[in-house]
Order: structure tokens, then sequence, then C-alpha cells
């Protein structure tokens, strides 16, 4: 049964869907509906992401609300989700929402260092919307402003792989975390389960525990700069995956399986 001021509107196996009653009706419903057809899939490549982790809040409580100005969408890292998007009819932007928000409750639920309120796991949760919804990518912007302009301390490019921002809203910090995301996956080749698998309490740890090797930042920052120079505006558009980059650099599969010797 939906909360008070809220209209039941469909539901699966692990979610349920409902409406802020003071939406428009027809349209909130077809948006439930674009939901429903598709929540189950993702929540699959997700969780196949975490091993196959259910969290224990299932079925997740899913309310459309009121469009807001300061958030997309937000969730109770248990199970409970908003999707702030008034009754729209960008049904893959409010997929990718739905994505973001979801991951963000398998985090707690593993506990292995991934944390949705802090930089490296925003920045996870920015990657896990746009691999399934790349089309939305654009519309955030910490990862063109992390390539194009200076921070408080007046510095390009703050090293937010090797510190976690205890925060998830400095454009700084998960600009650069989603995008070292980026280049695990794309430049490196790791999967996104390894990727997620590898959690760690910053980003380099991630790297490490995925090649056994450290210092990730700096093979990462020396490629963007080949595409995007220090100082320069950023032709980045919004946060899309700027990766693979042209590089004579590879991870040597020989030192790879080396370190990761079962002796």
């Amino acid at each position: 049964m939906a909360d008070p001021g809220f209209i039941d509107a469909g539901s699966t196996t692990h979610f349920s869907f409902e409406f802020n009653n003071a939406l428009d009706a027809p349209k909130s419903r077809a948006l439930c509906n674009a939901l429903v057809a598709t929540c189950e899939r993702d929540y699959n490549v997700i969780a196949s992401w975490f091993d196959g982790l259910t969290p224990a809040g299932v079925p997740f409580v899913v309310q459309i609300g009121p469009k807001r100005k300061d958030r997309g969408g937000s969730n109770d890292q248990k199970s409970n989700i908003t999707i702030d998007q008034g009754a729209t009819d960008k049904f893959s932007l409010a997929r990718e929402v739905l994505v973001a928000e979801l991951i963000e409750i398998f985090m707690p639920a593993q506990n292995k260092g991934w944390e949705a309120g802090k930089s490296h796991g925003e920045g996870l949760s920015q990657a896990a919307g746009f691999f399934l919804y790349p089309e939305n990518a654009t519309g955030l912007d910490g990862a063109r402003v992390w390539l194009g302009a200076r921070d408080i301390s007046g510095g390009f490019r703050p090293n937010f792989a090797g510190t976690t921002d205890n925060t998830d809203t400095n454009k700084f910090s998960y600009g650069c975390a989603l995008l070292f995301i980026y280049y695990l996956h794309s430049q490196l080749g790791f999967s996104m389960r390894g990727i997620v698998s590898a959690a760690a309490d910053t980003l380099e740890n991630v790297y490490t525990n995925l090649t056994k090797d450290h210092n990730g930042f700096t093979p990462f920052s020396a490629l963007l700069l080949t595409k995007f120079p220090l100082g320069g505006a950023s032709t980045e558009k919004g946060s899309e995956n700027p990766f693979p980059l042209p590089s004579p650099a590879v991870l040597s599969a020989k030192r790879f399986l080396t370190r990761h010797s079962r002796n």
C-alpha cells in the first residue's frame, strides 16, 4: 500500500512504485510503467557486479516526487528510493537515476569500502547510471569541472583517487572519481564487476586491488593531459566517458599474474 499522499503504480520482484498524488496521474503512470519495464533487467546487472548480493531492503519502494533543483533522486541506503524528476517523459533519465540510487543501496550491503556519501561512492553511482544509460552523461558536469576549472585552493585537477572526499556534493572530487572509474574500465579493461569487487576506502586502493600496483593517478592524469591540456577550457561534454585514449602504456600481464600468485 502506498504511503499517504502517494498512489500505487505497479510492482515487480524487487520494486514497488508509487507517485505523488499532486503530479499528473496519466504521465506519472506512464513513467512508472516505463520503469517497471526495465528495472529488473537493471537490477540484475547491478546485482551481478556485487556477486549476486541481495540487499536486505528488497522489495525497494520507489517514489516519484516533484522535480527538484537540488537533486535528481535520493535513497536511504536501505529500501527507499525517490526519483525527483516529476511526471517526466524522459524515461531514460529516470531509469538512470534509479540505477544510480539503487547501487548506493548495494554499497553498504557489500560493506567493503564503497560509501555512497563520499566521493568515490558518488563516482561509482554515476558510473553505474551512465554505464547503462550513457546518453544521460552530458547532464552532469563533474568530470568537465575537474578537468577544466581551478578548485578552491586555486589548483587544477586535485588527486581524489588517492584521497576520498567525505562528501558527495563536490564536483571536483566526484568528477575525478568518475573519470578514474572510467579509466579503470575503458582504458585498463577491468570489468565493472571487477571494479566493484575491488572495493576499498580510496580509488588508489581499488587500483592496487585490481593491478597489485601503486600510484595509478599518475598515468591516469598524464593520459588525460594528452587530450585535455591543463588550464585550457575543457572540451569534455558534461561527464561523458573520454576513454579509451591512445597510449603506448599497457598493463603487464606477466607482472599482473606474478603479483596475483596464489603462493
